[in-house]
């Protein structure tokens, strides 16, 4: 039977109660020798003994919990009324293995944040609004949203977005080090990520979006989503004849055809032929959509390199904005958002329907008095200011996907 109380000369709360011999913990100076004897016949293996601290029992001891049955072990040779070596002992592993979750839970948070900003948030949310908005186009009464309409726009989301993430995780890639001057808070530019994650992440969006593109079985959305692939590709990768970033002319025309044509035409015609089974019917409210979308989309492509200017002439990619300078590039593009919700408003004048009318009308009124109000705000020597009127920009592009419905 073991003792139930300490020797006087081995008092574990003035004594160091752990030692580490060879490649085992031994309990010692506590108790009677019987105990030790127990203890070190029992030991407890540590399999990577350089993580371990000095032993005391003022401040315990980090014990490694690679094996719980051997800990239980020691501690059950210990007598009952040892209570304050047991506490002693289960706390410290406690300790250690709360320390080894906290920072399990940091590293994966971290890792969370990275992944969303790599996304670019603004990029992917407001495409995913697009394709959502272009899906509900062709509905022509209430009767169409049924339970298998809702699981094919979901089915034909899923893959724009995949599409949509690939589109900025490439453009990351191969500007790490422009944006290391124009964004070093990305995640690849700040070291974040490094370049195998991203290069994983980017292959896996493109070719899930594509593989499911092709699986769904319409044609239209499967072109649709090789054609956005291509546009990027050749928008973003350094190979001869593409790297079309480097001239303003082709940049622009990339995103004109890839927001303005391509999304539009290919999502409606899936919904419309493949979803609803319905003929191909190019109808006013598609027109309006490419005609406003598109012209918003070149005014996008003037004004989403202007705080992008110190990066891009370092490394000779001629934007707009490099070659015709902040000023008159804000201007333009201003300008060309201004006539567009005018050309709107004046389309939606002739609308047959009177509530659609009133809407276009005085929506696309107000939104062009804000722009204008908001435009005198922007201080051109600021980045800050410039991609805060940018990301604004963004907010009136989803705007319009809502506006589009109105136009009938």
């Amino acid at each position: 039977m073991l003792p139930t109380r300490y020797s006087s000369k081995y008092d574990p709360l003035a004594q160091p109660c752990m030692s580490l011999i060879g490649n085992q913990y031994m309990l010692t100076k506590v108790g009677s020798k019987s105990v030790q004897r127990k203890i070190k016949k029992v030991g407890y293996k540590v399999n990577n003994p350089a993580r371990l601290q000095p032993a005391c029992a003022h401040t315990g001891h980090v014990i490694s919990k690679d094996d719980d049955d051997r800990l239980k072990t020691i501690l059950g040779c210990v007598s009952k009324d040892d209570n304050k070596i047991k506490t002693m002992l289960l706390g410290r592993v406690k300790s250690e293995d709360d320390n080894k979750l906290k920072s399990f839970q940091a590293g994966f948070l971290k890792n969370l944040k990275s992944l969303y900003r790599f996304t670019r948030p603004n990029t992917l949310n407001g495409l995913v609004i697009a394709v959502t908005s272009i899906c509900c186009l062709p509905l022509q009464n209430l009767g169409d949203l049924t339970p298998t309409f809702f699981m094919e726009v979901f089915k034909t989301v899923v893959p724009a977005a995949l599409m949509a993430i690939y589109m900025t995780a490439i453009n990351q890639l191969v500007d790490v080090k422009i944006d290391k001057i124009n964004k070093p808070d990305l995640p690849l530019a700040s070291g974040d990520f490094s370049i195998k994650t991203g290069v994983a992440i980017t292959l896996t969006c493109a070719m899930m979006s594509l593989a499911m593109g092709i699986m769904i079985g319409s044609p239209p959305l499967a072109w649709g989503l090789i054609l956005w692939f291509i546009l990027v590709t050749a928008y973003s990768i350094d190979l001869p004849f593409l790297r079309w970033k480097r001239n303003a002319f082709l940049a622009a025309i990339s995103i004109m055809i890839g927001y303005g044509v391509g999304i539009q035409f290919s999502f409606f015609i899936h919904i419309q032929k493949y979803v609803l089974g319905r003929p191909v019917v190019i109808t006013r409210s598609l027109i309006f959509t490419t005609g406003v979308i598109t012209c918003m989309s070149l005014a996008k492509a003037l004004l989403k390199d202007l705080h992008d200017v110190d990066g891009d002439k370092e490394y000779g990619i001629r934007t707009f904005s490099v070659v015709l300078g902040k000023e008159r590039v804000f201007r333009v593009g201003v300008y060309m958002l201004l006539i567009t919700y005018g050309a709107a408003a004046i389309f939606g004048a002739y609308s047959s329907s009177l509530l659609s009318k009133l809407i276009t009308i005085i929506s696309h009124c107000a939104i062009a008095s804000f722009l204008w109000f908001r435009a005198q705000m922007v201080d051109l020597s600021e980045n800050a200011s410039i991609l805060s009127f940018y990301m604004f920009i963004w907010k009136l592009y989803e705007v319009e996907y809502l506006l589009i419905h109105f136009a009938r």
